[in-house]
């Protein structure tokens, strides 16, 4: 509960007219002293409460004359500093002559004293310190006209980070006096309401749906909000250590029109019968056909690396990784025409694009280098392929693949270079297979 505090208002003199409001805070705060004393008794057949009421107001709401009613208005206004109250003396009971001690018939209590004429007196200043744990439990009926509204909160700024399968909200201004915070999940605070504090990490959201959040910071003086959103995605898979056993191919064999050859490191060229493929100025190119070819991959798990030249016609060539055979492969590879570039599936000659990008990130006369890092998850719950062009994710051309689809994969362990039409200055210029642990 909030604590009853002096508030600062303007200053109130005698003879000036309270507002209803402040007529009612005096009330009530005189009250309060007749209920310590004790608001059952009477003094000259008036009740206490009574009594103090008039004492300070006028039947018309106006301060009466006289330093003591002023005083103990300002006391309650805030305008008064405490410690400068003078005391007032309440005259004995005029009918039985004795003095009212049955008032504060606790001796002990300091702030009331008898004078020597019997009359009871009382110090205001040291009854207010008596009565603040009275007037902190009754802060509503004192404070609601009689306090100092806060300034509204700083402004609200929130960030929803992404993680996998959560986004984490943290927040930065909000700040105040007497200041709660709200979350919601939406667009406004007709949401879900998540969490009445920041940070907070918002679990249990798919990847790749996005997710708006809503937050309020508000207290007596406004409400500030923000929102931000945020895509749960898988964590990138950091890049792994190749095994000894690399594949590789920089073609700087000799010319040919015929045939690829070996690979540098021992392994022979596969090449598709549909096409046929050579080795011009350390580039291998595509002669005649549609080129596809091949070489083994120690491993269905592996990193494939291919550099690219492209003319000034962009052809639709790239690199082939999981494969099985011409018929069977995935393929990171140009878009004809547009410089996109997409994920293709092949199975049984059928081809799925699986993704594309939504620009073109591939230009004329250019030597990009794709790369793809295909993997089987160690836990067993599928195979995850990631893409790369100069070595920059392309999470546009991030794919999952289920345990029960990615099963039949563990065998597909054969990459390469395919180019799907003749065109000058198209090739590959270099290409290396790692396995990936």
């Amino acid at each position: 509960m909030a604590k009853f505090t002096k508030p600062t208002v303007p200053d109130k003199t005698s003879g000036q007219t309270l507002s209803a409001a402040e007529f009612n805070q005096v009330k009530t705060f005189l009250g309060l002293i007749a209920d310590v004393i004790d608001g059952s008794q009477t003094v000259e057949g008036i009740s206490l409460p009574a009594m103090l009421l008039s004492a300070v107001l006028d039947t018309n709401g106006k301060i009466k004359d006289g330093v003591l009613a002023a005083n103990l208005v300002r006391l309650v206004n805030g305008a008064l500093p405490e410690g400068v109250l003078p005391s007032t003396v309440i005259k004995k009971d005029p009918v039985t002559g004795k003095a009212p001690e049955s008032i504060l018939p606790e001796r002990d209590i300091q702030g009331y004293d008898l004078n020597a004429a019997g009359d009871l007196v009382v110090n205001v200043d040291s009854l207010f310190a008596l009565l603040k744990a009275k007037l902190d439990a009754t802060y509503a009926p004192i404070g609601s006209g009689n306090t100092t509204t806060p300034t509204p909160p700083t402004a609200l700024d929130i960030t929803a980070t992404p993680g996998d399968g959560q986004v984490t909200i943290s927040k930065t201004g909000g700040e105040g006096t007497g200041v709660t915070y709200a979350l919601y999940r939406g667009t406004s605070a007709s949401g879900t309401l998540i969490a009445t504090a920041l940070p907070f990490t918002d679990t249990g959201r798919p990847n790749g749906t996005a997710v708006t959040y809503y937050a309020t910071a508000t207290n007596a003086g406004g409400t500030v909000s923000d929102t931000d959103t945020a895509t749960p995605k898988a964590p990138a898979t950091t890049t792994p250590t190749p095994t000894a056993g690399v594949v590789n191919d920089t073609f700087t064999r000799a010319d040919s029109t015929t045939s690829l050859g070996t690979a540098e490191t021992g392994q022979s060229w596969v090449v598709d019968a549909l096409g046929v493929l050579g080795i011009r100025s350390g580039t291998a190119y595509l002669v005649s056909g549609n080129g596809y070819a091949f070489l083994p991959a120690p491993s269905s798990s592996m990193r494939v690396r291919g550099k690219l030249t492209y003319g000034a016609t962009l052809v639709s060539q790239g690199i082939i990784f999981n494969a099985l055979n011409k018929q069977n492969r995935f393929v990171m590879v140009t878009e004809a025409n547009t410089g996109k570039i997409q994920l293709l599936r092949i199975e049984n000659d059928g081809a799925t694009q699986l993704a594309i990008t939504s620009t073109a990130l591939v230009a004329p006369n250019s030597t990009p280098e794709f790369r793809v890092d295909t993997k089987k998850r160690a836990d067993g719950t599928g195979r995850d392929i990631l893409c790369f062009l100069n070595d920059v994710q392309l999470p546009e051309l991030t794919w999952y693949i289920n345990p029960t689809e990615a099963a039949k994969y563990d065998n597909w362990n054969m990459a390469g270079y395919r180019c799907g039409a003749v065109a000058a200055g198209a090739g590959l210029d270099r290409i290396d297979i790692d396995a990936l642990v």
